[in-house]
């Protein structure tokens, strides 16, 4: 999804919140759309820090996502994890804190509306919910002769 949906449907869900959870409601309508500065930490991962322009990202982003149904290809963000999830949700029931739980909940929405997305484009299983799946499926992928990262390096070459 882009960013500009991401923004609407986050504000249209938080502005159906706000009745109910308050001021909390603007944590969820953050946490819905910054998730995805995952985004960005992937893209200057992968141009090695010699690239940090926002704008190249998204166009990294568009570059990928036209070779989604390459065999080659599997993304992983980490902020969209099982594992980030769940050591967000442990510290958010630890705590006890509102915020958290608002925090939590804005990225189970975004992720959500990013599953359906991916459903939509046939491509679901193009992204790991783990990062534990990341690397099984990146060794597999590996026996097979396919390297992820040649693609991403690759997209990187084009948008720099």
């Amino acid at each position: 999804m882009t960013l500009r949906d991401h923004v609407i449907l986050g504000a249209a869900a938080s502005i159906g919140l706000y009745a109910f959870t308050g001021v909390e409601a603007i944590w969820f309508f953050c946490a819905s759309v910054l998730i995805d500065i995952d985004h960005y930490l992937d893209f200057i991962y992968h141009s090695r820090l010699r690239n940090l322009s926002p704008k190249n990202m998204f166009s990294y982003h568009r570059t990928l996502q036209r070779w989604w149904k390459d065999p080659a290809f599997l993304n992983m963000e980490v902020f969209h994890t099982a594992e980030f999830l769940g050591i967000l949700l442990f510290l958010t029931i630890l705590l006890g804190s509102a915020t958290l739980l608002a925090i939590f909940l804005g990225f189970i929405f975004h992720i959500s509306l990013d599953m359906i997305f991916l459903l939509y484009h046939g491509v679901f299983s193009k992204r790991t919910n783990s990062i534990t799946s990341y690397f099984i499926r990146k060794r597999q992928m590996a026996e097979m002769g396919y390297d992820p990262a040649v693609l991403y390096r690759k997209a990187v070459d084009i948008v720099s």
